[in-house]
């Protein structure tokens, strides 16, 4: 019988995790394999930290359980949220479905550890089926909601981005601002500061972001908005990947969606997608500018460890975005 040691992953295992992600989704028809650059901004550069289990054997990384963590703002307080990323279990340590296997047992040390009864921490993600499967029978993962995007079509055409928009290449700590202003009609989301954004989607290695700002006469930043182009839901598409702005400002909601239709004709795709929360009165106000919502086969999943804050409490209370996926 192998034997495992089942601990917290450290900056030693890096390289170890690293290479059985790669081993492993070389072959999956879902995950890809990811550059050291990427690896390093994920688990190394991450402001939040990490937050991560693997099973060592024979001196080797055979399972590694991690997620993301997300400084995250709930009525007031700030706590930690952890979006479920990098599970994995090489083929010659796994079991199946019938009995709990090395994922389980990485998963239950993994929640044991970072998720401490009444602690605030809540979990989520959106598994492949067969993950979807296990955690749910053997780690307590539940349906929070069967995902529905907003699509809309955008007809080739030659207007520009508004002069009022500007392209942010970096952002500055006046976004907290914005952020707490946006806040107001959230129970909980991800603190979008400068520090989040930046990594988010400034600095992460690869990947190509615009993002937008309007502010006013005094130079207030009043609205932002994120998009990027890339494969998403069976076609090359452009997404909207993170809108914050106060639901009093729609004339800035207004420029700012001029400017994500201007960037979708200019890399000549056809669709427009986005994420909203159905208890948003964003999710309405897309709907009023010609989107549709469209259901998907993606089903988000969580689990909660704060006993105010269940998954019945964040289904109709928890702002978040395509950015806070893996999606884009």
């Amino acid at each position: 019988m192998k034997t495992y040691t089942i601990r917290a992953m450290t900056h030693a295992d890096d390289d170890g995790a690293f290479a059985a992600w790669n081993s492993v989704t070389a072959t999956s028809l879902f995950a890809r394999t990811r550059s050291r650059d990427e690896w390093t901004w994920a688990y190394r550069d991450n402001p939040a930290g990490r937050a991560a289990f693997v099973a060592e054997h024979e001196g080797g990384i055979a399972a590694l359980y991690a997620a993301l963590p997300i400084k995250t703002w709930i009525e007031g307080e700030v706590h930690t949220f952890g979006r479920i990323v990098d599970s994995l279990v090489l083929p010659a340590h796994r079991s199946g479905l019938k009995r709990p296997g090395l994922f389980v047992g990485v998963g239950r040390k993994f929640f044991e550890h970072f998720g401490l009864k009444d602690s605030g921490a809540v979990f989520f993600g959106w598994p492949e089926e067969q993950q979807w499967r296990v955690g749910e029978r053997f780690l307590s993962y539940a349906p929070l909601r069967h995902e529905i995007v907003l699509a809309r079509e955008v007809p080739e055409g030659t207007g520009a981005v508004p002069e009022s928009v500007e392209e942010i290449s970096r952002f500055g700590p006046e976004l907290r601002d914005l952020y707490e202003r946006s806040a107001r009609a959230f129970g909980a989301s991800t603190v979008r500061d400068d520090i989040y954004m930046n990594w988010r989607t400034v600095d992460r290695p690869n990947v190509r972001y615009r993002r937008f700002g309007v502010r006013d006469a005094q130079g207030m930043l009043r609205g932002v908005a994120v998009q990027r182009t890339c494969h998403f839901l069976g076609e090359e598409a452009s997404t909207l990947v993170d809108w914050l702005v106060p639901h009093e400002e729609e004339a800035v909601a207004d420029r700012l969606l001029a400017a994500l239709a201007a960037c979708t004709r200019a890399d000549r795709v056809r669709r427009l997608y986005t994420l909203v929360p159905p208890w948003s009165s964003w999710f309405e106000w897309f709907q009023s500018r010609g989107f549709q919502a469209q259901p998907t086969e993606y089903v988000l999943g969580g689990r909660s460890f704060s006993a105010r804050h269940d998954l019945g409490w964040l289904r109709e209370r928890w702002w978040y975005q395509l950015s806070d996926s893996d999606f884009v």
